[in-house]
């Protein structure tokens, strides 16, 4: 058994998807060919990022922001990575690339730089423009009150009415 192998100059257009099959020959001249396709990918361009909303400049009167943007690539985008002042908020590996896609995060009242940086599958990575946004949200009230409908704390008689009638005396 012996292996050849082949060398093709990397002259090549970028950007392309390349697809080719194999035939071996032995040394009675007979030959068998691949039954399915190889792909060989050159992908030297970034993926480019696109920023949606919020807008720059804008107030948010919500702390949990959705964060839209759009992001293209000649092949697969890997995932997008949320930036709020330059650091790693969020990634999301389920991109949908020439679509409007959403990374929502939550955020305390202030002023905040954002961005989002891209990966594709062949490392290329490129990053948006920077947006401004200001969050100016109410104080989130908590679900979890006590009920204190049966205590007395220890400081006297619990004394419970039944209110529950029909009000007429019957």
């Amino acid at each position: 058994s012996t292996n050849n192998s082949c060398y093709f100059p990397d002259q090549w257009e970028g950007n392309k998807q390349w697809y080719w099959k194999v035939i071996a020959y032995d040394v009675f001249g007979q030959s068998r060919e691949s039954e399915q396709y190889f792909t060989y990918i050159i992908d030297n361009a970034t993926p480019q990022v696109s920023l949606l909303t919020p807008f720059n400049h804008s107030i948010q009167n919500e702390s949990v922001v959705a964060f839209k943007f759009n992001v293209t690539d000649a092949f697969t985008v890997a995932n997008c990575t949320l930036l709020i002042n330059g650091a790693q908020d969020t990634i999301n590996s389920l991109i949908t690339k020439n679509n409007s896609n959403t990374i929502s995060t939550a955020l305390a009242n202030g002023i905040y730089e954002w961005s989002v940086n891209c990966s594709d599958k062949a490392g290329n990575t490129n990053v948006s423009a920077f947006r401004n946004i200001s969050i100016n949200a109410p104080p989130i009230l908590t679900n979890n009150l006590i009920d204190t409908t049966h205590e007395d704390f220890g400081i006297g008689t619990l004394h419970l009415t039944d209110i529950t009638g029909s009000g007429n005396g019957a």
